[in-house]
């Protein structure tokens, strides 16, 4: 499915960065929704681009658990296709068509020039391998051997999020956090690296019960620090996930959304690191087909309170959609019509408030 305004990525050999962008050691892909192919397909417009242009090799970041973007990075990492079923363990929101027509390209893109691009999940919610490695390691633990299964991880998360526990989730959190905060660290790389996870994982779930706010927060410290682990020299990071965690100034977005408000998010603490050097990208559109739960594919189109609501109304910059060609560099517009390009704007850098860059779809 393609939307209007889209070209299918395969044929489009990526948007030409301004020198800013392809200079930036840090670049962060937000979608403003998730599960959407439309979203995915103009993300990847944008690491195409990247990968092109720039002078490093790439290592983009999605916010999934490594361990559920293994297969898929291997593949990616080998020249080899991807399968729809290869992405089967990360989040739903990254099963999309679009996605897995943006993998293969990343992929024929290493089969002539090896290296070009790697893959990697930096979020630390359900860490099913990780327990299974503590797991394995610790077999008198029974609490370790029972988060270890993918139901069971991913039915606590959705309890630890209510703003008051029943009895089993708080009996649940209480055996897992007394066994993780006991463990030795020590035993072999693959072991500490597990335990380094959990740990993190253990602190934010140690929030549970407080409601989604607290929770969130300390997911976004947690993802921050997996990301520093991650950034290195000789490679351009780009980290691609919701709109709503790389913001860098969300504290100053007028908006409902508490959790924008009352937060660091990840971006704000990548900001406060890399400074100027973090750009961020901001993908979104008014109206978007996603996949829901069931598989069925559903419309969203964004209220009047929404992250790009507010951020259009405040005159920002958008890509045209005349710049999906082949032949034509990125081109910015204001949403006011007014046109700006390379000769007429020679910086061709648009700072905002809460973002460097905006594209848009439909």
């Amino acid at each position: 499915m393609v939307a209007k305004g889209f070209t299918k990525v395969s044929s489009v050999p990526g948007l030409q960065p301004d020198k800013g962008l392809i200079s930036s050691p840090l670049v962060g892909l937000g979608e403003s929704a998730h599960g959407s192919s439309e979203l995915h397909r103009l993300a990847a417009e944008v690491v195409l681009g990247l990968a092109k242009y720039g002078s490093k090799p790439l290592r983009v970041l999605l916010e999934t658990p490594h361990a559920t973007l293994s297969i898929a990075a291997r593949k990616v990492q080998q020249g080899q296709q991807v399968l729809a079923n290869d992405l089967n363990a990360t989040y739903l929101v990254w099963q999309t068509p679009g996605m897995l027509e943006a993998l293969n390209i990343f992929s024929n893109i290493n089969k002539s020039s090896p290296g070009r691009i790697e893959l990697k999940g930096f979020d630390i919610r359900q860490p099913t391998a990780e327990f299974e490695e503590l797991s394995r390691a610790f077999p008198e633990r029974t609490a370790l051997a029972r988060f270890a299964e993918p139901v069971f991880l991913k039915d606590f998360e959705r309890r630890a999020l209510a703003k008051s526990l029943d009895i089993q989730t708080q009996t649940d959190l209480n055996q897992i956090l007394a066994e993780v905060n006991d463990l030795d660290g020590s035993k072999s790389d693959a072991h500490r690296r597990a335990y380094r996870i959990v740990r993190m994982w253990a602190d934010v779930y140690s929030k549970a019960g407080r409601g989604m706010e607290s929770i969130f927060s300390a997911r976004d410290v947690a993802m921050f620090k997996m990301v520093q682990d991650l950034v290195v020299s000789d490679r351009q990071a780009v980290v691609w996930a919701h709109l709503g965690h790389l913001l860098y100034e969300s504290r100053q977005l007028e908006s409902s959304i508490a959790y924008l408000k009352n937060i660091d998010v990840l971006g704000q603490l990548l900001r406060g690191t890399f400074k100027e050097r973090y750009k961020l990208v901001a993908v979104v559109a008014h109206k978007v087909d996603y996949k829901t739960p069931s598989g069925a594919v559903s419309t969203f189109t964004t209220a009047p309170d929404s992250i790009e609501t507010k951020l259009e109304a405040h005159h920002l910059y958008i890509v045209n959609k005349e710049a999906f060609s082949s032949t034509c560099p990125l081109v910015m517009a204001r949403t006011d019509g007014e046109t700006k390009d390379k000769e007429s704007y020679p910086e061709f850098s648009f700072v905002t408030p809460q973002f460097d860059y905006l594209l848009r779809g439909r």
